[in-house]
């Protein structure tokens, strides 16, 4: 990710003491003002005091003057002043700080839909803009986020003054809100249509070391909007957002140009990633809305056994949201439709690979059936939809309420009944799921996804995880050549050896049986986009030297081993940049090499395969490569 530097070194924070006194006030004092003085009434009745007055500041100013007698109006005036002064106090106040610790580091940042919604109830508070954040090497402590916020004027009629719409941004930390600003805060920036941007101070928003979470920002509607008004769009975008790593060095998000809609239709944008929302001052319908669940699998190969059956194997995983204006959902039939990959033939496919199939519902099971009319499986590929009856079981979403569903099967044996490497992927379409409300829910009262992903059957059952990692210049004299070390952790689960074939690939994606390397490997940058200049030899040996064979390594059954992988790239004619080693693909065979480097019986597809499980997070760190340029 680009960054860009402003300052290093350690961060204080400053304790300040307020003294309150009676002289010097500006009165009267209400929306809109600004200055110490308010900041004065906003220690006392209770609220940030960020020193400007604003809704929330006048909603606890009446709180407090009902509850020392006068008239609550919310204005600060003379007899108010003076009340809240009569008795001079001082309350101390902190800076807010958040404690990071690590070594230099980064913020790896991706715009992302998750959790948020495009249209905003009036009077309520809905996420419309995510960021997905990891950090790199080090805590990082994100201290600001700009928001800008835009009524894009596709519906020319309506108002582009935000606070006729909006009452509050807030920001949060996954569940936790750590920051927030007035929607009368915001500078405007005269355009057509005009802007608004507002710098929102973050407290608490620590990301750990390796960690993931997602960043929202969201919006509080008025508790009344213009019927006139129902129809706007507003663009909504974060266009600064810094942050700090351990070493006390502050960075800000890398840029880019987003369109919208509208005349001023470009706006710089954290990772490009913008929001568009609308307004709603009516009920809304019925709705079931179908979300991603961090409960989905990856990718993975699945270890199946050749003589028994493999039971309970969880093939994918969504949830079901039914809205907070809605009425409760009852769930009549849910389709599951199971899609093969190639690899082998039988007349009754899916039943041969599948002996049961079955979802659970906040986990409470039901059965899923198979109809022989709905089995549209042929030459060992197709698909076949399973229905899941629940007519007679009264499964109700409650309004306001999620519950998550999950997809499993009970496979047959391997042996006799499917190839080796044969695929299956579970999907569920919203749209074919039977529901009703008050009535029956129409197509479009449901809406949503989930990627369903691709699972491989294998009597080889191999996990591979990383054991650990280096990073270091080949020469003390300049940092042009790079040396990557990656530890390969390789088990297997299975009942039977496997053999890794020797040597490593530059390549995403290793073919077995074509590719006669055990491993294969890309270098990447911090966005994990493939870095292919430059010129980079690689090898790879194993921990324990016992376990060579004449041209593979050899993971006996139950074992694990490590395999040392090490790439040293020359950059001399490459670009200068930060890079890392990530490992892309494990090739195994069900044999040792003939002695030729060809894996014995190469185009059996039974004997050889490849590790289908997610190694996104299989790599070393990230290290700056110069260049002779």
């Amino acid at each position: 990710m680009l960054k860009k530097k402003i300052f290093a070194g350690a961060i204080f924070a400053l304790a300040l003491a307020l003294t309150i006194t009676v002289s010097a006030a500006t009165l009267p004092m209400k929306v809109g003002s600004k200055g110490a003085d308010v900041m004065t009434v906003q220690t006392i009745v209770g609220v940030t005091a960020d020193g400007s007055f604003g809704p929330m500041t006048k909603a606890a100013v009446m709180a407090w003057q009902a509850s020392h007698g006068l008239v609550a109006d919310g204005v600060v005036g003379p007899k108010t002043w003076a009340a809240m002064t009569s008795t001079p106090t001082t309350t101390p106040t902190t800076t807010p700080t958040t404690t990071v610790s690590g070594e230099a580091g980064d913020l790896t940042i991706t715009g992302t839909s998750k959790d948020t919604e495009s249209e905003v109830k009036e009077g309520n508070e809905e996420k419309v803009l995510a960021f997905k954040l990891k950090a790199e090497d080090s805590d990082i402590s994100v201290s600001n986020v700009k928001v800008f916020l835009q009524n894009d004027w596709t519906a020319s009629d309506t108002s582009e003054k935000l606070t006729k719409y909006v009452d509050e941004v807030k920001v949060y930390l996954d569940d936790e809100e750590v920051g927030s600003a007035d929607s009368s805060d915001f500078t405007k920036k005269s355009d057509t249509p005009d802007t608004f941007e507002k710098s929102i101070s973050l407290s608490n928003a620590k990301v750990s070391k390796g960690d993931t979470v997602y960043l929202y920002v969201s919006v509080v509607a008025n508790d009344s909007i213009d019927t006139e008004d129902e129809d706007a769009n507003w663009n909504i975008a974060v266009s600064t957002l810094r942050y700090t790593d351990g070493t006390g060095a502050i960075m800000s998000a890398a840029t880019a140009n987003t369109k919208f809609i509208g005349d001023n239709d470009e706006i710089s944008a954290v990772d490009g990633n913008s929001g568009n929302f609308t307004f709603n001052s009516e009920d809304t319908d019925d709705s079931l809305k179908m979300k991603s669940s961090s409960a989905n699998p990856a990718a993975s190969t699945i270890g199946v056994d050749a003589d028994q059956k493999t039971e309970d194997v969880l093939l994918s995983a969504f949830k079901l949201e039914v809205d907070k204006d809605s009425s409760d959902i009852t769930l009549n039939e849910i389709p599951v439709a199971v899609l093969f990959g190639s690899n082998g033939t039988a007349a009754d496919f899916a039943e041969d690979v599948i002996n049961e199939l079955y979802i659970t519902i906040d986990g409470e099971s039901y059965t899923a059936d198979l109809d022989d009319a709905d089995d549209k499986t042929t030459a060992g590929k197709g698909t076949a939809t399973y229905y899941v009856d629940l007519s007679d079981e009264d499964v109700v979403i409650s309004s306001d309420d999620t519950v998550e569903v999950k997809v499993y099967a009970t496979f047959e044996s391997q042996d006799e009944n499917y190839a080796e490497g044969t695929t299956v992927k579970a999907s569920v379409d919203v749209d074919g799921i039977e529901a009703e409300g008050t009535d029956e829910l129409s197509d479009g009262a449901k809406d949503g996804s989930f990627a369903a992903k691709t699972h491989t059957l294998s009597t080889v059952d191999i996990e591979v995880s990383k054991s650990t990692s280096s990073v270091a210049y080949s020469l003390s004299d300049n940092n042009i050549q790079v040396e990557y070390t990656l530890e390969v952790k390789i088990t297997n689960n299975g009942d039977d050896d496997v053999y890794i074939p020797f040597g490593a690939k530059q390549d995403a994606t290793l073919t077995p049986g074509s590719d006669r390397q055990g491993l294969g490997f890309v270098l990447e940058n911090s966005s994990s986009g493939e870095y292919s200049s430059g010129s980079v030899s690689s090898s790879v040996e194993a921990d324990d030297g016992d376990i060579e064979q004449d041209s593979s390594y050899l993971i006996e059954a139950g074992e694990s081993q490590v395999l040392i992988l090490k790439a040293v790239l020359d950059n001399s004619t490459g670009t200068a940049g930060t890079y890392r080693l990530a490992l892309k693909g494990v090739t195994y065979a069900a044999d040792d090499a003939d002695g030729t480097g060809d894996i014995k019986d190469s185009t059996d597809t039974a004997s050889v395969g490849s590790v289908s499980d997610d190694l996104t997070n299989i790599r070393t760190s990230l290290k700056y490569a110069g260049d002779n340029k």
